[in-house]
């Protein structure tokens, strides 16, 4: 399966930090699947999608995009290929859901903002798809957390990425909204052939919906594999410092008991 988005022997270090961010990364987004990233906070976690994103530049190593470094696709394309979804909704938007996410079609449309007929039909298609149709007139700023949330990734889907980034997609929603978004996203790769990244903090959420699963840990890829191979007891208690028991039905929970 060809990857659109990989890193090879990726390295990164912010500029006042006395240790590397990230060293020897190499990590493939793949079509159809729902890649979930986890790891204990100042990982890197975030600093790898800002990687992907090219908003920022590795020390050594590469992002390639199709092949070919991310650094040399102008951002013009970059947004027809990629798209991102923030940790948390804009605080305000004074206009309605359907201008929000016609606002990605901004790669195609320029800033000028001359809208087709064949944009509106995609920001209404990309509406359908998050089950939000029925609230497209609504002001963005009347949402729920997680209402919001649904057209922040509609608003992605309107920019017909193949690869779409999500950080931390569920941070501040209530349990239902972080299981409807984890469940929609992985329901768009499966029907969409999207490639996904989702930088998550709740183990139950990547093993229950993710296809796989990438550890990151001291700077580097601890385990990276399918969710029920990466969410041990052994490698939970190494990245994490926790002591976990898996119970296995119908999809894994964990149990922590120490720490």
């Amino acid at each position: 399966m060809t990857a659109p988005l990989q890193t090879r022997d990726l390295h990164f270090t912010y500029p006042s930090a006395a240790a590397p961010t990230l060293a020897s990364i190499h990590l493939a987004l793949h079509p159809g699947e729902l890649l979930c990233v986890l790891g204990p906070n100042g990982c890197g976690k975030t600093t790898l999608l800002k990687l992907f994103l090219g908003e920022l530049s590795p020390a050594s190593g590469t992002v390639l995009l199709d092949g070919e470094p991310l650094a040399q696709t102008p951002l013009a394309d970059r947004a027809k290929q990629i798209a991102y979804v923030p940790q948390t909704p804009p605080a305000s938007l004074d206009r309605s859901v359907f201008d929000v996410v016609l606002t990605g079609r901004l790669p195609y449309t320029g800033m000028m903002g001359l809208t087709s007929a064949a944009d509106i039909d995609i920001a209404t298609a990309a509406l359908e798809q998050v089950h939000m149709s029925e609230m497209s007139w609504r002001n963005f700023d009347t949402l729920s957390g997680g209402e919001a949330q649904r057209v922040m990734i509609a608003r992605a889907l309107a920019q017909q990425p193949r690869i779409l980034l999500l950080d931390e997609p569920t941070a501040s929603l209530d349990i239902r909204h972080q299981y409807q978004i984890f469940d929609l996203l992985r329901t768009l790769c499966e029907t969409q052939d999207l490639a996904i990244a989702a930088v998550a903090h709740d183990i139950h959420l990547a093993a229950r919906f993710a296809h796989r699963a990438c550890l990151l840990a001291h700077s580097a890829i601890d385990t990276d594999g399918p969710p029920s191979e990466v969410l041990t007891p052994e490698t939970l208690h190494r990245v994490y410092g926790v002591s976990a028991k898996v119970l296995p039905a119908p999809t894994p929970t964990f149990h922590i008991t120490g720490w």
